[in-house]
């Protein structure tokens, strides 16, 4: 008996040194402890937990795995829709607030388990209830993008960045933006909008509520639209809430009439133009009173037929749109003239800077130049006056443009020069045969040139002079022998010079007039190239003005215009002057009725010159034609071209009509042509 209370004591004693655990365990075990915080609070429809995924107790000690469970403490209940699971995470949505005392008791795995216990409080905040915000949708305007705006800055390049000049500053770009987005608060995110017509009412057609609250497109019909938007929320079941709008759609602005004025009517040829207006609700209706005889106005605003008599007609054009709304009444004069300009057939290809030929059978070759995406053109094409239409001829071996093509006296077309795709000034040349339609090569020119000018000489050689590169500007020159198909070096000219003219005498030199360089100098100097000498003298007089890019025609009396182009401030210019060989000066004429630069200018088989087309001082296309009579030395009207156009070509065809083709406009570079007659 007293050796068993021994050996009790000594296990006891064994037991209180290793801190033997009520279970039975091992050595070391720590007592089972709750470690985390107390659960947070949540709000009502909200996931709980800070990211909505829960949130989980912890505790150490004891013997894992641990098991979790709760119950509502005296005087309280568990938040509803929130669950504890066995691992410890308290997760769901809360559905109702209130201020919760709950009781976590956690026990672990030991065969005499442990447990702890916590009392905690939840708070469960109610959420504020869902609201619309927005205040009421503007009006919009039919035919316009509804609610524009600006948004956010944005650098320049990047969609939708509108750069707006402010002063003399740099502009201020700022996101372009489209719709009205309805707003709302409370309630549990995401939200998702809808809409529906009033009672006796209807949707704005033409505009769209997103589900995301964006009320946006374009309106198609006026009045005043009676709506319901309704915004639902995420919560389950969802809060929802709705407002009802007036949305004021107005008809668009009464229209307005362009004022560009119509090009003249020739008589007894078709004419067509079409009158155009901004604003007002489609269809439009166009209504004129007066017109040329043989005119008529339809109701979609084409002034087309064959006047029958010359003169200038007045014509009142008035417009209403489908809302009843009447544009301002515009008042336009027609001329109708003996003489002016109808649309022919259209090349295969657009192009500029290109040149047009003459050639021994009547028909027109057309050669090079840019197309509408500015790329050198390496095709040509034959214009055939009897059909008015175009056709492929064969192609260049090099694409050029700013070059020349001179009919040398074999019939054949020497093409030299010009710009290659890069922008370089080329030296090659070809020769175009038109008994095979074919391109061959030549020996290349002395100079790389571009913007120079070709003269067939009374010798049958071929003069080029001037032009420049990217680098300097030409004072050489050469000829082309077509005997040997070589170039070979002439004197050169007293001044470097590029859009330049160059005009065969009666006497066979060839007067060189005006031009400019590479560093911006403009010429009012001439000179005189003699053949038999190979040599350049400086005319007696120089110009009257500075110019560029003007027209030097050779008229019948042997004297010389020189009409238009760009002065030393870049601005187009009207004055003309005239060359007097036998005196070697120049004296002042009439001047033209508009100021042009790149035109064109044609001595006419009656002794008159046309002038038509170029660029204005703003730069601005012309349709303008004018004529000169050197008997008076004056300009008159003539008419206009159907289309504007500049540093287009210009042709006398065997008929005495005039050959216009391509160039540039407002709109681009052309493929079409016009004739004269």
């Amino acid at each position: 008996m007293r050796s068993s209370l021994l050996l009790i004591l000594t296990i006891f004693a064994l037991c209180t040194l290793s801190a033997c655990s009520s279970g039975g365990g091992g050595g070391g075990v720590q007592p089972l402890m709750i470690t985390s915080p107390a659960p947070p609070n949540g709000g009502v429809q909200t996931a709980y937990g800070a990211d909505g995924s829960g949130f989980s107790l912890a505790a150490s000690g004891g013997v894992a795995p641990y098991t979790w469970s709760w119950a509502a403490a005296s005087g309280s209940t568990l938040p509803s829709g929130l669950n504890l699971a066995s691992s410890g995470l308290i997760s769901g949505t809360p559905t109702s607030a209130g201020n919760f005392m709950v009781q976590v008791t956690v026990r672990d795995s030991a065969s005499h388990p442990s447990q702890q216990v916590a009392n905690d409080t939840i708070d469960i905040i109610a959420l504020p209830s869902l609201t619309i915000t927005s205040p009421a949708p503007p009006g919009g305007t039919i035919g316009i993008v509804y609610d524009g705006r600006f948004g956010p800055p944005c650098k320049p390049g990047t969609p939708n960045c509108v750069c707006i000049p402010v002063g003399p500053s740099r502009p201020v770009c700022r996101i372009a933006e489209h719709g009205f987005q309805l707003s709302v608060t409370g309630g549990t995110q995401p939200y998702s909008w809808n809409w529906a017509a009033a009672s006796d009412s209807a949707l704005p057609p033409g505009l769209a509520l997103s589900p995301a609250g964006l009320i946006g497109g374009v309106p198609t019909n006026a009045g005043a639209y009676q709506v319901v938007v309704t915004v639902s929320d995420s919560s389950m079941p969802a809060s929802q809430n709705e407002a009802a709008y007036t949305v004021m759609i107005a008809p668009p602005p009464p229209p307005q009439i362009e004022t560009v004025n119509s090009p003249s009517a020739v008589v007894n040829l078709a004419y067509s133009f079409s009158f155009n207006a901004t604003g007002g609700e489609l269809p439009l209706t166009w209504s004129a009173t007066g017109a040329a005889p043989g005119l008529s106005l339809s109701s979609d605003g084409v002034l087309s037929g064959k006047p029958t008599a010359t003169g200038a007609f007045p014509i009142t054009v008035m417009v209403q749109d489908s809302a009843g709304q009447n544009a301002t009444p515009q008042n336009f004069v027609v001329a109708v003239t003996s003489h002016g300009f109808a649309m022919t057939g259209s090349m295969n290809s657009a192009r500029i800077s290109h040149t047009a030929t003459l050639l021994d059978d009547g028909t027109v070759l057309i050669v090079g130049g840019q197309d509408s995406t500015g790329l050198p053109v390496k095709n040509s094409e034959l214009y055939t006056p009897s059909s008015g239409t175009f056709a492929v001829t064969g192609a260049l071996g090099t694409a050029r443009y700013f070059h020349t093509s001179t009919l040398l006296v074999t019939g054949k077309v020497l093409v030299a020069g010009g710009d290659d795709i890069s922008g370089n000034a080329i030296a090659s040349a070809e020769l175009y045969d038109p008994a095979t339609k074919t391109f061959t090569a030549l020996s290349n020119m002395v100079s790389a040139r571009d913007s120079y000018t070709a003269t067939l000489l009374g010798n049958g050689r071929v003069l080029l002079a001037g032009g420049g590169n990217l680098i300097e500007t030409e004072s050489t020159a050469e000829l082309f022998d077509p005997s040997t198909g070589t170039f070979s070096q002439t004197g050169s000219m007293s001044t470097p010079r590029a859009a330049h003219t160059a005009t065969l005498l009666s006497s066979g030199k060839v007067l060189v007039t005006g031009g400019g360089d590479r560093k911006g100098n403009v010429y009012a100097t001439a000179e005189l190239y003699d053949p038999s000498s190979g040599t350049f003298t400086p005319t007696t007089g120089n110009m009257m003005d500075q110019r560029y890019t003007h027209t030097a025609t050779f008229l019948g009396n042997g004297s010389v215009l020189i009409a238009g182009g760009t002065d030393a401030t870049n601005s187009a210019i009207a004055s003309d002057e005239i060359y007097n060989p036998n005196t070697g000066n120049f004296a002042t004429t009439g001047s033209m009725g508009t100021p042009r630069s790149a035109h064109g200018a044609t001595l006419l088989n009656n002794g008159t010159v046309l002038v038509e087309g170029g660029t204005d001082n703003n730069g601005s296309p012309l349709v303008a034609g004018e004529l000169y009579d050197s008997s008076t030395g004056q300009f008159a009207s003539t008419g206009s071209l159907q289309s504007p156009r500049f540093r287009h070509t210009v042709t006398l065809l065997n008929s005495g009509n005039v050959l216009i083709t391509g160039g540039a406009n407002a709109t681009g570079i052309l493929a079409t042509a016009e004739l004269y007659q």
